[in-house]
């Protein structure tokens, strides 16, 4: 077992006595002579103010854990613990007396304090009768105290007209929970440790408790690993003295939140918790689970994650503020529409991951992506829907500006592919290369408007060096043809002008320009569902390693011919769809036109 040392005062400075607890051992068994001296240098720094307190005790940590040879188990922690538990005291008692002194010079000021004497009661053998620091008597510093003085915090801003014309008026359940987070502030690990050891305490993560007392949102993953998880928690806290906590934080969650009722399972575990402790919050918990639940309802399952996350958005809001409660449900619409209008700040966002129990997520996913392919190779895709009536005028209007133009000879091209092990893959090509490419996008989405110009977002900031480049620019394009000439100032019906700057090249002083399908509300790419081509994976040495393998295995004395192509600006010779063309309208600065 590994020693406690204790401190005490003395009218000479600070002693330390070494109390065994495996029957009178005394402090060098713990303190090695090496260790003790290389410790009494570090409360020498400190005391000439060399090193602040922090660095000081990291530097003891740091020694005791040299000094430790073991293999990282609790009781090398608590053998390091309480190595450095002695100096941790001496270390207070120094920053009282410099604290009293006054100011001194530091290092930065060129100039050190004389080093306070620093002596053994005794030869070797004093060192086993314990250590003694000679400091200056605490009776004579003019009777003062040398205990820490405790300083009232000023708190007189909170009642200042300005923060109370802003309070709320609480429900009597929201105030008595406020009271009782009050209550607990000073001394958490009591209250979790008074909580977690009464009888009828339910089944909950040890680590999230915290959270609980705290008012702090809680993890509900962790809370839902915990239902299959067969792992203890493994966050644990020491501390060394009073300013210093080492934490061992637990693992990541097994599993992840992904459907409804992965939820609502977390859920009645979570609400069981908070009515242990908040037994006035019945109500408002039964209030927020039904709320949550009916949004399950009213979504398909590849969609929940939106919901998931909209709970975690209002409990995090919750927590940070102390004026509202889970069943203030006004208080949550910017945090809906964040997650669930197209125009939300977080609608693309990707959908939770998790593992084994996203299996459902990632099946339906799946299905949607395959119908995507069929729709597209069977000729139906775009959607009916796309094709507006006010949207079939502008392209029967003016054709002029919706070309497919494309380089490649299909008809040859479809030829040498004949025999290619996947002609679904040749023919959904060869049918983009000729009427157009169309990206997995839905440009019929409630709210979006028919025709909008987002092109100012980023072209009012333009300087007239970028703007001058991006005419150039244009011009070019113009002349290989993939971009149509211009039109007039006004956006036709069915059209989208989107935002366009230049960015400086890599190492270089000329610019490429960029044209953001991301920036402004109704942007391009937030027509597109992410979960419908998140995954797709392109062929790459990896992939080409496999095939060389698998092809000599097969054929072990064949001789291998390998070449590489490469095609310039490949992906600007694909041609778009007409009716993706339409929401690629780009507005030159220098001359209003489009």
């Amino acid at each position: 077992m590994a020693d406690v040392q204790q401190t005490r005062p003395t009218s000479h400075g600070f002693t330390l006595e070494s109390t065994s607890l495996s029957g009178g051992t005394d402090l060098t068994q713990t303190l090695h002579d090496k260790l003790a001296d290389e410790c009494d240098s570090i409360v020498n720094r400190f005391r000439r103010r060399q090193i602040d307190k922090c660095q000081a005790i990291f530097l003891l940590t740091k020694a005791a854990i040299r000094d430790t040879a073991g293999d990282d188990s609790d009781e090398d922690y608590e053998e390091v613990s309480n190595k450095v538990y002695p100096y941790q005291g001496i270390l207070e008692h120094v920053e009282r007396e410099l604290n009293e002194s006054g100011p001194s010079h530091s290092l930065s000021e060129g100039r050190l304090e004389a080093p306070d004497r620093v002596e053994d009661s005794g030869e070797q053998s004093g060192r086993n009768a314990g250590r003694t620091i000679d400091t200056q008597s605490d009776s004579g510093r003019d009777g003062v105290d040398a205990k820490k003085r405790k300083i009232e915090p000023n708190l007189k801003n909170l009642k200042h007209p300005i923060n109370i014309a802003k309070v709320r008026t609480l429900s009597p359940q929201l105030q008595e929970t406020l009271d009782t987070l009050a209550t607990w502030a000073p001394n958490v690990k009591e209250v979790k440790q008074q909580f977690v050891n009464h009888a009828a305490c339910p089944e909950f993560p040890h680590t999230e408790w915290d959270n609980i007392i705290m008012g702090r949102p809680v993890n509900l993953d962790a809370v839902f690993s915990s239902l299959s998880s067969l792992k203890t928690d493994e966050k644990r806290t020491e501390k060394i003295g009073d300013d210093v906590e080492i934490i061992y934080a637990g693992s990541e969650p097994a599993t992840t939140i992904v459907t409804g009722q992965d939820w609502s399972s977390a859920w009645i575990r979570l609400a069981r918790a908070y009515r242990f402790v908040f037994p006035h919050r019945q109500d408002e918990l039964d209030s927020y689970g039904v709320y949550i639940n009916n949004k399950f309802c009213q979504q398909e399952t590849p969609f929940h994650f939106r919901i998931i996350n909209f709970d975690k958005a209002v409990r995090k809001r919750i927590g940070s503020r102390r004026d509202l409660g889970l069943s203030d449900f006004g208080e949550f619409m910017d945090l809906y529409e964040s997650n669930f209008l197209p125009s939300g700040k977080h609608f693309s966002d990707s959908s939770v991951t998790g593992n084994s129990s996203s299996s459902a997520t990632g099946k339906a996913v799946a299905d949607r992506k395959k119908e995507y392919c069929r729709r597209w190779n069977a000729g139906t895709f775009p959607a009916p829907a796309d094709y507006h009536p006010a949207v079939m005028k502008t392209l029967h209007d003016r054709p002029d500006l919706f070309r497919i133009i494309c380089p490649i000879n299909v008809d040859h091209l479809e030829s040498y592919l004949s025999d290619h092990p996947n002609l679904p893959f040749v023919s959904s090509v060869c049918h983009s290369l000729r009427n157009g490419f169309w990206p997995w996008a839905d440009t019929t989405r409630e709210r979006y408007p028919l025709t909008w110009d987002n092109a100012s977002i980023r072209n009012h900031r333009l300087s007239p060096e970028h703007a001058s480049f991006i005419e150039c620019q244009l011009e070019d394009e113009i002349k290989l043809g993939r971009i149509s000439s211009n039109f007039g100032t006004e956006l036709l019906p069915g059209m989208y002008s989107v935002p366009v700057h230049a960015v400086p090249k890599p190492h270089s002083e000329k610019f490429r320009m960029v044209v953001d399908h991301s920036a402004g509300q109704f942007s391009l790419n937030s027509m597109i569902d992410r979960d419908l081509v998140s995954g797709v994976k392109m062929d790459g040495i990896q992939s080409l390693g496999r095939s060389l393998v698998a092809y000599r295995q097969e054929h072990p004395h064949e001789r291998l011919i390998m070449f590489k192509s490469d095609v310039s600006a490949a992906f600007r010779r694909l041609p778009l769809h007409p009716l993706w063309q339409m929401k690629q309208v780009i507005t030159c600065e220098s001359s209003p036109t489009r």
